[in-house]
C-alpha cells in the first residue's frame, strides 16, 4: 500500500486578502508558520519516506518546517513543478469580486483550465504512486492541486470534489497497487499540537 497524506500550505497575506494567487510566488505570513508548525508537531509522531512540495515558496516553506520537526534536512525535500497551484493567467493578484466584475463570463486569458488541472494532479500523483510503491509520502501543494487529485481519485464523486481545503489541513489517500483509496479530508491541526522551533 503507498499511502499519501496531501497537505495545503499555510496562510498568506493573499490568502487572508482573498486574492487569487494562482502561481504566483508569495510567501507565508506569520500564521502561515505558526500553521506550519501546528501541523508538523501532529506529524513528528509518524515517520515518512518521502517528501515532495511544490517549488512555490508558500508550499515549500511548509515542507520545509515539517521536515525540521520529522528531524530531517530541508534537502531530502523534493520539489516537483506538477504540484504547483493552477496557473489563473490574468486573475492573478485580483480578488474574486474583482475578478468577476473584469471578466463576467468567467473567461480569464492565459488561465489553466479545471481538465489541464485535473490531467496535471492526475500524472503527478499516478507518477509517485508507481514510483514510490509501498512507501510513505508527504505532499504538500495547494488547495486547488488538492481538490484536483481528489476529483481524478474519487472518480469525480460529488461528496468528495466540493470539499474545501482550508491552510494546513491534511488530506489521505492510497494506492493498493490496483485502485485508489480516500481516508478523511481536510483534517486541521490540533489546537496545541505545536512543534518545536
Amino acid at each position: 500500500m503507498t499511502e499519501f497524506i496531501l497537505i495545503r500550505h499555510g496562510e498568506t497575506d493573499w490568502n487572508v486578502q482573498g486574492r487569487l494567487q494562482g502561481r504566483t510566488d508569495i510567501p507565508l505570513n506569520s500564521i502561515g508558520i505558526e500553521q506550519a508548525n501546528l501541523v508538523a508537531g501532529e506529524l513528528r509522531a509518524s515517520e515518512w519516506d518521502i517528501i515532495v512540495s511544490s517549488p512555490l515558496q508558500r508550499a515549500y516553506q511548509t515542507a520545509a518546517v515539517i521536515t525540521r520537526a520529522l528531524g530531517m534536512d530541508e534537502s531530502v525535500i523534493i520539489t516537483n513543478a506538477d504540484l504547483r497551484e493552477r496557473s489563473y493567467g490574468a486573475v492573478e493578484g485580483l480578488t474574486v469580486a474583482e475578478r468577476d466584475a473584469r471578466y463576467p463570463d468567467h473567461v480569464w486569458p492565459d488561465a489553466e483550465s479545471t481538465p489541464e488541472l485535473n490531467e496535471r494532479a492526475a500524472r503527478a500523483i499516478e507518477e509517485f504512486a508507481e514510483i514510490y510503491a509501498g512507501k510513505r509520502v508527504l505532499v504538500v501543494s495547494h488547495g486547488g492541486w488538492i481538490r484536483a487529485v481528489l476529483r481524478v481519485v474519487s472518480n469525480f464523486d460529488k461528496h468528495v470534489i466540493d470539499r474545501v481545503i482550508p491552510n494546513v489541513s491534511r488530506s489521505y489517500v492510497s494506492h493498493d497497487g490496483e485502485r485508489w483509496h480516500i481516508g478523511e479530508i481536510a483534517v486541521p491541526p490540533a489546537v496545541g499540537a505545536v512543534a518545536d522551533r
